[in-house]
C-alpha cells in the first residue's frame, strides 16, 4: 500500500498531533542539553570526532529515527536563534530550517544506499535479456535503459564503497539491474515515512503522477527534493568524505567479507505482531489443561480452568478467578483480575487474550481502571466449513484461520480496540453488566 493515500483522517490527525507534541516538548528542553544531543547525533555521521568502539557501524543505524531526532533538535535551536536575533535584521534565518531538512534527507538517503550496497552479496544468476544488456559495458550509456544506467552507477558506487572498507577487495561487481531493483525496495519504506513526516510538518500536499509503484518512487524523491539519480548524491565531495569516514569502522571489514552479520539493517523498527499460534486448536487445549495458576493452592482448580493466552507476548494468564485478584488500595480499593493486571504491563492498558477453554478472544480496554470495558469476539480458529465454535459446543476439529488472525492483529495495530469494544457492547447488551476489571 502507498502510505500517505491509505491513511484515514483519524490516523493523519493522530500523527500530526504526535509531531506537534514532539516539537513542543523539544522546545522546552534546555539549550545546552539540545546542543549536546545534536552533537552526539551528528557525530554518528562524522566518526572522525568520536571513538569507533563507542559508536554503531553504518549498517547498525536506524536512519529514520536519527533524521526525526535531528529535525526536532536543530529546528528548536534555529528557532531560538531567530528569537535571539531580530528576524527583520537577518532575513536569512527563517529559511535555515528548510535547508537543514534538505541536507538531512540527502545524508540519510546516502547512508541508506551505503547500508544496502555494503551488505549486498552478488549471486550467480542465469543469463536473461536484461543480464546480457547489462553486461555490455562497452556500450554507450545513452543506449541503455534508464534503469540500467542507474544500475551501472550503483555498480560503480558498490565497487568504490567496498574499496573504502577493504583495500584487498577483489572487484566482482553484481548485476546492475538487480542493484537497481534492490535499492528501490530498500529505500521505499523510508521515503514513504519521510514524506509523511514532512507532509505533516509542512502541510504541502503530495501529488501522484500515476498509480504505479515506480512512479510513486519518483514522486517521493521529487517531493523530498532528491535528485532523479540517487547515486549522484555521492558526486558531492562532502558526502563522499562522510562515506569514506563511515566505511573506516573496524566491524565493516568482517561484514563485507561475510565473517560476521550486521546487528540490524533496518530502515524502520520491525512492526510488532501477535504471537505465532499452533495450527491445531487441540494443541492449545492440551496446553491449557496442564496450566496451573502459580497463586492457586488447589491444583487444577479455578486457576487452571480460567486460563487465557496473551496474544501479545504468549504468556498464560489465570483470569476471572479469586486467586489472582488484586486490591488497589491507592485507587479506592478496586479489585482487578489477572488479565487486567497483565494488560497494564504488556499492552499499555489494552489486553488481547485467547480464552482457550471457551474458544473466545477477549478484548480489554483497561486504560482507566475505574471504567474497564471489554468484549468477546470470535477466535481465529475455524472448522472445515469456515465457522468458529464459540464455547466448543459442536466439538468439531478447529484449524487456524490466518486471515481472521491478521484482521484481529490489524485492529490492534491500528489502535481500533476501543472502537471495536464499543461497537460490540452496543450490539450485545449482555456485555454491559459484566465486571470486566475482574478478568
Amino acid at each position: 500500500k502507498f502510505l500517505i493515500s491509505n491513511l484515514s483522517s483519524r490516523q493523519m490527525d493522530c500523527i500530526r498531533s504526535l509531531i506537534q507534541l514532539a516539537s513542543k516538548i523539544t522546545d522546552k528542553v534546555d539549550t545546552k542539553k539540545l546542543s549536546e544531543y545534536a552533537n552526539e547525533l551528528i557525530t554518528t555521521f562524522l566518526p572522525d570526532f568520536c571513538a569507533f568502539s563507542e559508536r554503531p557501524s553504518i549498517v547498525d543505524m536506524n536512519v529514520f529515527s536519527i533524521l526525526v531526532y535531528l529535525h526536532f533538535i536543530l529546528s528548536a535551536l534555529i528557532n531560538r536563534l531567530t528569537h535571539t536575533k531580530q528576524v527583520d535584521g537577518n532575513p536569512l534565518l527563517p529559511p535555515l530550517t528548510g535547508l537543514v531538512d534538505e541536507c538531512l534527507v540527502s545524508v540519510a538517503i546516502s547512508v541508506l544506499i551505503m547500508q544496502y550496497l555494503l551488505c549486498y552479496t552478488p549471486v550467480m544468476e542465469t543469463d536473461t535479456p536484461t543480464d546480457k544488456e547489462s553486461e555490455a559495458m562497452d556500450v554507450d550509456q545513452t543506449d541503455l535503459s534508464p534503469e540500467l544506467r542507474e544500475g551501472h552507477l550503483l555498480q560503480k558506487l558498490w565497487t568504490k564503497l567496498r574499496g573504502f572498507v577493504d583495500r584487498d577487495f577483489q572487484d566482482n561487481p553484481p548485476d546492475p539491474y538487480s542493484l537497481y531493483i534492490g535499492i528501490q525496495e530498500h529505500l521505499y519504506p523510508f521515503l514513504q515515512s519521510a514524506a509523511l513526516f514532512f507532509h505533516c510538518l509542512s502541510g504541502i500536499n503530495f501529488v501522484h503522477s500515476s498509480a504505479s509503484e515506480a512512479s510513486h518512487f519518483s514522486d517521493l524523491c521529487k517531493y523530498l527534493g532528491l535528485p532523479n539519480s540517487l547515486p549522484s548524491l555521492f558526486d558531492n565531495p562532502l558526502i563522499l568524505k562522510v562515506a569514506q569516514n563511515l566505511c573506516a569502522h573496524p566491524n565493516l571489514t568482517e561484514i563485507v567479507r561475510g565473517t560476521i552479520s550486521p546487528n540490524t539493517l533496518l530502515v524502520m523498527q520491525p512492526t510488532r505482531k501477535f504471537i505465532t499460534l499452533p495450527e491445531s486448536f487441540s494443541d492449545l487445549i492440551a496446553r491449557a489443561s496442564h496450566f496451573e495458576c502459580p497463586r492457586s493452592a488447589v491444583i487444577g482448580g479455578d486457576g487452571s480452568q480460567a486460563a487465557m493466552l496473551c496474544l501479545l507476548c504468549g504468556e498464560m494468564i489465570c483470569t476471572n478467578s479469586y486467586c489472582c485478584r488484586k486490591t488497589l488500595e491507592e485507587d479506592d480499593g478496586i479489585q482487578i483480575g489477572g488479565l487486567t493486571q497483565h494488560s497494564q504491563i504488556c499492552g499499555g492498558g489494552f489486553g488481547v487474550a485467547l480464552w482457550i477453554l471457551e474458544s473466545y478472544v477477549v478484548l480489554l480496554n483497561a486504560t482507566e481502571l475505574h471504567h474497564v470495558r471489554g468484549c468477546t469476539v470470535t477466535p481465529p480458529y475455524m472448522d472445515e466449513y469456515g465457522e468458529p465454535d464459540p464455547g466448543l459446543r459442536r466439538g468439531n476439529p478447529l484449524k487456524l484461520n490466518l486471515e481472521s488472525y491478521k484482521e484481529l492483529q490489524k485492529c490492534w495495530i491500528n489502535h481500533q480496540l476501543p472502537e471495536r469494544i464499543c461497537k460490540e457492547m452496543e450490539h450485545n447488551m449482555r456485555l454491559l453488566p459484566i465486571h470486566w476489571a475482574l478478568m
